[in-house]
């Protein structure tokens, strides 16, 4: 097998290389223009449905993403209404799925779950789901399982209390968790 050095291959100025761009026929590149032109770009109703089959969606996160895609507000509204009537999107079910991720696979706090759900939700979904949905969960057990985690294990009391406030636990449910661990290391 011969091995070929970079110092014996052609300039790029010879005449002897043929340029690649020859090998496409002109009639080919038309070809590949009049099929890209020939499609008909999908509506509002077939990407929204493209798009929640792979994930849920609330309807303010639908409709700002169906508006980022140059989608009219008349067919966004008729393609969430469409959606809505068959039951392809429920805020109301996305939420309580978010909220149920968020404390039991995150570990979030009650103020930190308020937090993401009115970046997620309109207002009138959130007043529905909040008081009934944050009752089903001990935050300050949550915290406690939050900070028993191997890798907040040998963390200073000051980080600890850092990392809880920033998922969003009150006063109460630090010190609760604080003295678990306080007891569990004696």
């Amino acid at each position: 097998m011969k091995f070929i050095n970079a110092k014996d291959l052609p300039l790029k100025e010879d005449p002897e290389i043929e340029d690649a761009s020859e090998d496409v026929t002109p009639s080919s590149k038309k070809r590949a223009q009049k099929e890209r032109a020939g499609k008909v770009p999908p509506s509002a109703q077939t990407t929204a449905l493209r798009m929640i089959s792979m994930r849920d969606y609330s309807s303010r996160i639908l409709r700002e993403k169906l508006s980022e895609k140059g989608f009219s507000q008349e067919e966004i509204e008729e393609t969430l209404e469409f959606l809505r009537e068959k039951r392809f999107l429920d805020d109301l079910r996305y939420g309580r799925n978010l909220i149920r991720y968020m404390a039991e696979r995150r570990y979030f706090g009650a103020y930190k779950i308020r937090m993401e759900l009115y970046q997620k939700l309109d207002r009138i979904f959130i007043d529905r789901l909040l008081p009934d949905e944050l009752e089903n969960y001990d935050f300050a057990a949550l915290a406690k399982e939050l900070i028993s985690k191997p890798q907040l294990r040998g963390k200073s009391r000051e980080a600890l209390i850092r990392k809880l406030k920033a998922n969003g636990y009150g006063v109460s449910e630090i010190r609760y968790a604080l003295a678990a661990i306080s007891q569990s290391e004696e």
